[in-house]
């Protein structure tokens, strides 16, 4: 992943608004679903959730994609920055022990000039001009020696100052110290220590910089890994809240009954109505005069059943049972209308028969 992050670096903005456009599609297809969807979807919504899965697990490959190499070009920069701190540190203090050897080369220097000018041998006295030279040989000497020791003081300094930092930065992973706090602390240990090694104005500014891009970088991932746990966080409480929506098996059993024990209530209410209809019907068929009165009568009462029908059937929301509902109330339709056919042919053949039968017995009678 180390080879291939600085690529996959380079092209992440058109891999985040390939992420986004791949949400958005997801989004489109299944953002307007509701509980009907979750309980009993059709073929076409089954479809478009199983796209949406498909499009859900690529944006997440691309998205896990991006955190690694995120990872990755973490883990490259932090071993560049503590290289480039080594560096610096290398340029800014020189060994100890090269610092030790210095000191005690000066510090040899000095002692042997100061028994050559001052214990010198009496049977060889100095002239003017050796003694002058043998002075300014020490003179040198002594600054070499306090330049040296200056050095060696600032060299165990630093190391005391290392100290307490790790004891500090230790004190902050127990304190549980962020990682951008522990950058920029290290930083101020790094400015404190350039200035007392009278560091350059661009050496101070690199240090400075490391630091910030080393913060942003993490800032940046810890505001990627924000969003990440809001969407997952946002996803997780959508599915709580769906699955406290949807009903349980006791729920579901207790509608069914509930829906049924409705439409039957309603049978029965719509049975109480027809019963009603065919008893006054059939009151008014007994009184009627002609058998064309007792016909119109039994197709009011037909067409009164129908619109009975019609009224239920408008109310029902189910499409399957309202075609149901329909063909059986045609069919009824159908068989009243028949038997007041029938029945108004069976009256009519029974008063023609009645008046052939009178017309005999007149002609009877006359014979």
């Amino acid at each position: 992943m180390e080879r291939q992050a600085p690529e996959i670096m380079r092209n992440r903005d058109a891999t985040l608004k390939r992420i986004q456009d791949l949400r958005a599609q997801e989004q489109q297809l299944t953002g307007d679903f509701g509980i009907l969807q979750v309980i009993a979807p059709t073929e076409d919504e089954i479809a478009r959730m199983k796209k949406a899965d498909q499009i859900h697990k690529e944006a997440e490959s691309l998205q896990q994609m991006l955190d690694e190499a995120g990872k990755a070009t973490r883990r490259t920069e932090l071993k560049e920055g503590k290289s480039y701190i080594d560096g610096l540190r290398s340029r800014f203090f020189g060994s100890h022990e090269g610092l030790e050897k210095a000191y005690q080369d000066a510090k040899k220097d000095v002692e042997r000039y100061q028994k050559e000018l001052f214990e010198g041998d009496a049977e060889k006295p100095l002239t003017r001009t050796e003694a002058s030279d043998i002075q300014k040989k020490l003179a040198d000497a002594q600054r070499r020696e306090a330049r040296a020791k200056g050095a060696l003081d600032l060299e165990e300094q630093r190391t005391t100052f290392q100290t307490e930092a790790g004891a500090f930065i230790r004190k902050g992973d127990e304190a549980e110290l962020s990682a951008i706090e522990k950058i920029y602390y290290l930083r101020d240990l790094l400015l404190k220590q350039a200035v007392q090694v009278k560091a350059s104005e661009a050496e101070i500014a690199a240090i400075r910089k490391s630091a910030d891009e080393q913060a942003s970088v993490i800032m940046k991932k810890s505001w990627e890994e924000f969003e990440k746990y809001e969407q997952q966080r946002q996803a997780e409480q959508s599915k709580k809240m769906m699955s406290l929506l949807l009903p349980s098996k006791e729920q579901m059993k207790e509608w069914e009954e509930f829906f049924q024990a409705q439409d039957r209530i309603q049978d029965i209410g719509v049975q109480a109505q027809r019963e009603a209809l065919r008893r006054h019907a059939a009151s008014q068929v007994k009184s009627a005069e002609t058998p064309e009165d007792a016909y119109r009568i039994r197709v009011d009462l037909a067409v009164k059943l129908a619109e009975i029908e019609v009224a239920r059937i408008q109310k029902e929301d189910n499409a399957a049972r309202r075609m149901v509902l329909a063909a059986q109330a045609q069919k009824d339709l159908y068989t009243e209308l028949a038997q007041a056919q029938d029945e108004l042919d069976e009256k009519r053949a029974a008063a023609e028969q009645k008046r052939a039968e009178e017309l005999q017995h007149q002609v009877d009678e006359i014979q």
